[in-house]
């Protein structure tokens, strides 16, 4: 794509390492268009961190950026634990995904 072209020229000329990709990869019971809804909603979250300086990203802040948060996919929230997160050019967040139970009414921010 376009974005991920003046990335690549931006990392070129400044020499400093930059995040080209985000992956998410999710441990789940949920049905595939579930899964893939939750997917969406995480990259909408962290695409703005493509193209920032890995040796001036905030870890922890990566990391809360996802964990503890909760989502609502299909009516139904569902809440993200980060099990392992790799910050490099490819960054990977590995994601277990609990679905809310219907009669709890917690609020689960932290």
């Amino acid at each position: 794509t376009e974005r991920l072209k003046k990335l690549e020229s931006e990392q070129i000329t400044d020499g400093q390492r930059k995040i080209q990709e985000i992956k998410i990869e999710l441990e789940t019971e949920e049905r595939p268009f579930i899964e893939l809804g939750i997917k969406q909603k995480i990259t909408e979250i962290t695409e703005e961190l493509e193209g920032t300086e890995i040796d001036n990203l905030n870890h922890y802040l990566t990391y809360k950026l996802i964990d503890g948060r909760t989502l609502e996919v299909e009516g139904k929230q569902y809440t993200l634990t980060v099990n392992l997160l790799i910050i490099a050019e490819t960054t990977t967040y590995h994601i277990s995904v609990q679905a809310k139970d219907e009669g709890n009414n917690e609020d689960n921010r932290k």
